[in-house]
């Protein structure tokens, strides 16, 4: 107990590091946007240079997050406030019904083409699944649901601890926390927390372990490095999306996961895409150091 106990003292101090020698940064745009990204409206860069932050910015996001929306040409959005007349402008987090999402997931997001065929890449362990994986004809293309005894859709933020404050579906649908996984390793994680793990419990493949940290007694689950900070930036995002608090350990690895495995091109193209089908941002990709202006998930 005494060193679990101590395990938790020493991540907690972690995110307070973390977070207190990069908390004063001046608000960075991700690289891979060449223009000003106008979905957070006109007030919120003046607002985080004005002190914007903690509880008060996780307000401003959640309402960001899933109010209407108002286009304008060339000028930020208007949040909250759609005309009547130019609701051919307007949009807002568009649910998809479970079916549609995967289909989206597997069939257009994470789909590979390899040759004259197509293939998807699990997260956790980097391997490809193709035809041979599925049997020829039944393999993955655009718009299919492949069999979900080979890939499986993981939910980053497990289902069983989504929140009651909003819908099940919005949070099971959300494709900024789904990705493509095989179906073991989907069910070796299961619900388990993410932390960096000392002493392997379960089988896995090399990239991906599943078993106990430092001076914790429970079991938790570590991706492989190139997903680290899609995992982090992934929880950080549904965390404010759905008002739901992410624990003292978890935030502490989250918030070195962020800074060691930065946002990539892919990573940028995938939330773009998203945000085309269904019309909602994660703003730790569009923002890599914001979740430094957030003391407490």
């Amino acid at each position: 107990m005494i060193r679990a106990i101590n395990g938790l003292r020493q991540v907690a101090l972690l995110a307070f590091l973390l977070y207190t020698t990069t908390s004063h940064a001046t608000i960075l745009q991700t690289q891979y946007s060449q223009t000003p990204i106008r979905y957070y409206g006109a007030q919120f860069e003046p607002a985080l240079k004005q002190g914007l932050k903690n509880e008060g910015l996780k307000k401003y996001l959640n309402e960001v997050l899933k109010s209407d929306h108002y286009a304008k040409d060339n000028d930020y959005d208007q949040i909250g406030n759609c005309p009547e007349v130019e609701s051919g402008r307007c949009y807002h987090h568009f649910v998809y019904n479970y079916t549609d999402a995967r289909k989206i997931l597997f069939g257009q997001l994470h789909l590979t083409q390899v040759g004259n065929s197509y293939a998807i890449k699990g997260v956790y362990c980097n391997t490809f699944f193709g035809d041979e994986s599925f049997g020829r004809g039944n393999g993955p293309s655009p718009g299919r649901i492949p069999s979900h005894q080979v890939v499986n859709a993981e939910h980053t933020w497990p289902q069983s601890h989504f929140t009651k404050r909003y819908p099940a579906l919005t949070q099971k649908t959300d494709l900024h926390h789904l990705f493509p996984s095989s179906s073991r390793m989907n069910s070796t994680r299961g619900n388990r927390d993410f932390g960096i793990v000392e002493k392997m419990t379960a089988e896995t493949c090399p990239a991906f372990k599943v078993g106990l940290p430092s001076g914790i007694p429970a079991v938790h689950a570590e991706p492989p490095d190139s997903h680290k900070g899609n995992v982090a930036r992934a929880m950080m995002y549904f965390s404010i999306r759905n008002e739901t608090p992410i624990n003292t350990y978890q935030e502490a690895v989250f918030r070195l996961w962020n800074k060691m495995d930065p946002v990539d091109a892919e990573e940028w193209n995938r939330a773009e895409a998203i945000f085309t089908v269904q019309g909602v941002r994660n703003p730790f990709i569009d923002f890599p150091n914001l979740a430094d202006y957030i003391a407490d998930f």
